[in-house]
């Protein structure tokens, strides 16, 4: 399966016998690096679900960080919400420190010239 130009049939095989584990996933993961983001996305979640059939996730995450696969976060469509709800907090966050730093400011320049 593993020989198939098929990813899916490649993501199937882990289920398969395997000589070496390590290099079947490897292989896997450098099959599903040349996809597109979303593709990718997809392939791994597949891939994740598989290999969890075989106690293989940790195997799978260690190769996967290994390679350096890269997942665009924002277009998770759980974690996009999360992480605009945590950027505009930060904003907002930001904008009040500005305003209190600011404030402090003039009130020491209003305290130097009084004196």
């Amino acid at each position: 399966m593993l020989a198939s130009p098929m990813l899916e049939e490649n993501i199937l095989a882990v289920l398969c016998r395997m000589g070496n584990a390590r290099k079947t996933i490897r292989e896997i993961l450098r099959r599903i690096n040349k996809l597109s983001p979303k593709a990718r996305r997809d392939a791994l979640e597949k891939l994740v679900v598989i290999s969890g059939l075989r106690k293989l996730e940790a195997m799978v995450q260690e190769e996967a960080e290994e390679m350096a696969v890269t997942i665009d976060l924002m277009e998770n469509d759980i974690i996009r919400p999360l992480l605009l709800k945590a950027e505009q907090r930060g904003e907002q966050t930001g904008e009040q420190t500005g305003i209190k730093t600011g404030q402090a400011a003039m009130l020491l320049r209003l305290l130097q010239r009084s004196l």
